[in-house]
């Protein structure tokens, strides 16, 4: 988290945790994804669930979280990239009323 992927935002990255304090799941955000073809936002650089607990709704609870904490920060909009064969997450930022962006079609 040196920076690679961008400056790193821990206060609006979460985790999930088992009863045993381990981490289960977790999302990752830094404060604007390294690049010219991404929006001017926060970014989700990761989302991950561990296989065992998948399916309980720990992934969307932590995009929550982090939308919740992103728009208490005063920040409307956050982005990230999803491949087009992981129907999974496809469904899941589907459900929570994320939207395609070009880089053609934003306002700079």
């Amino acid at each position: 988290m040196a920076g690679k992927y961008g400056n790193f935002l821990p206060e609006a990255s979460h985790v999930a945790l088992d009863e045993a304090g381990r981490i289960v799941a977790a999302v990752l955000v830094v404060e604007r994804a390294l690049g010219n073809d991404t929006p001017d936002a926060p970014f989700i650089i990761e989302l991950i669930t561990d296989r065992e607990h998948r399916r309980r709704g720990l992934a969307e609870d932590l995009v929550l979280a982090t939308l919740d904490t992103l728009f208490n920060e005063g920040q409307k909009d956050v982005a990230l990239r999803v491949e087009s064969t992981n129907s999974a997450a496809l469904a899941l930022y589907l459900s929570l009323d994320f939207h395609r962006w070009s880089p053609e079609n934003s306002e700079d």
